[in-house]
């Protein structure tokens, strides 16, 4: 009895420290290195059958100030609002990763059509400017986003998350809370502002 009482306190521990080294610590959201593993393994069965992905990547328009002028403290609590508002936008299938500061990835598999990721990235955009209180705070925020969808040509995880990363600066620089979706003139325009 005693020697199983080890072992599954073991395992316990075990459980404990995988979940830690691939959630993040104040979210519980995935962080990069579970997402990665997940963008691979859901483009990967994309390409088997023949359905579509799409990865939304988010930043948060407002986040700095919130930090300068409320703190530190209630930064995390706003990063932790933002999260559960994201979440509660998804289907059980999908995932939210948080992949440090006020970025976060959401991960949409099985697409029927493009317009579904499109319905999800208004749904997030209209949620995340909705105003919230943090400890007698009003605060407003915004989200950017960067859409873009599963293609033949990416085979490597980073790569996708460069091109929504690209995209997402895109939907900034045309006047933040709006989603862009990625297309290669917008890498063409990276490449040569380098």
């Amino acid at each position: 009895a005693e020697l199983s009482n080890e072992i599954s306190e073991r395992k316990k521990i075990e459980r404990q420290i995988t979940h830690l080294a691939t959630h993040d610590s104040l979210t519980n959201l995935p962080n990069r290195h579970l997402l990665i593993d997940r963008l691979d393994h859901a483009f990967t069965s994309a390409r088997r059958d023949q359905s579509k992905v799409a990865i939304l990547f988010v930043d948060l328009d407002s986040f700095k100030q919130i930090n300068d002028a409320l703190g530190h403290m209630k930064g995390d609590l706003t990063l932790i609002e933002m999260a559960n508002r994201m979440t509660s936008c998804l289907r059980e299938k999908d995932t939210v990763a948080r992949l440090g500061g006020d970025e976060f990835v959401i991960l949409i598999e099985d697409l029927e059509n493009d317009k579904e990721a499109y319905e999800v990235a208004q749904r997030i955009t209209d949620l995340l400017k909705q105003p919230f209180t943090i400890e007698n705070h009003v605060v407003f925020i915004g989200t950017s986003i960067g859409i873009l969808f599963s293609d033949e040509r990416y085979t490597d995880a980073n790569n996708m998350l460069r091109d929504a990363d690209t995209a997402m600066y895109h939907a900034k620089d045309n006047g933040k809370g709006r989603y862009e979706v990625f297309d290669s003139s917008m890498h063409n325009k990276v490449q040569s502002a380098l």
